[in-house]
């Protein structure tokens, strides 16, 4: 495992969850429909506000889990340097005769 396909995947992911919030406010934004338009439009109005209270709540769940993965990705990357470090020190420490 490279660190740094875990950090550019992390920015991937970092990417898509800042995509996602952008989605959610464009849903919200264009997805609410005018409120006093009279009783035919009634149902629509529910059926849509509907959707658009699902899609936000959907949009918002999917920007934190790509947020926390991302997170989790960054972290597993310092995570595999912190340890490979250690372990060549290590190494070094109980090889000394050995050289790179």
């Amino acid at each position: 495992m490279e660190p740094e396909d875990l950090r550019t995947a992390a920015r991937d992911l970092q990417d898509l969850a800042e995509q996602a919030d952008a989605a959610r406010h464009y849903a919200d934004r264009w997805l609410s429909p005018p409120e006093n338009e009279g009783l035919i439009y009634f149902d629509v109005a529910e059926r849509v506000h509907t959707v658009r209270a699902r899609l936000t709540a959907l949009y918002e769940e999917l920007g934190v889990a790509t947020d926390r993965a991302a997170t989790a990705m960054a972290d597993s990357a310092r995570a595999y340097e912190d340890t490979e470090l250690a372990t060549s020190a290590q190494f070094e420490r109980t090889n000394p005769d050995v050289g790179w």
